[in-house]
């Protein structure tokens, strides 16, 4: 699991974004195909499936995000406070292609 947490916090948050939009579109386009060619219980299994993913998406994405701002949020009450001797740096590098 940390594995693919780690490969999805590297992506940036358009990608992350996409991958959320594709789970839910792909629940949309699969119901109603489903809907028309299989049976109830397929549907049922595989929209059940796809909506699944996109919380799991969801919930990721929200947390990536809130982990950062809760960062930032940190960094600046100290300034704030008069500690300017910290070190402010990414918990994760990223290569040059991936800004």
């Amino acid at each position: 699991m940390n594995v693919f947490v780690d490969l999805y916090l590297t992506l940036n948050v358009r990608t992350r974004i996409f991958l959320l939009c594709f789970c839910y579109s792909g629940c949309i386009i699969f119901a109603v195909i489903a809907g028309r060619t299989f049976s109830a219980q397929l549907s049922v299994v595989t929209t059940s499936l796809f909506v699944l993913l996109g919380i799991f998406f969801s919930c990721l994405l929200f947390w990536s995000i809130n982990r950062a701002l809760k960062r930032i949020d940190l960094y600046l009450t100290k300034m704030a406070d008069g500690n300017l001797e910290q070190a402010i740096a990414p918990t994760r590098m990223f290569s040059d292609t991936q800004k």
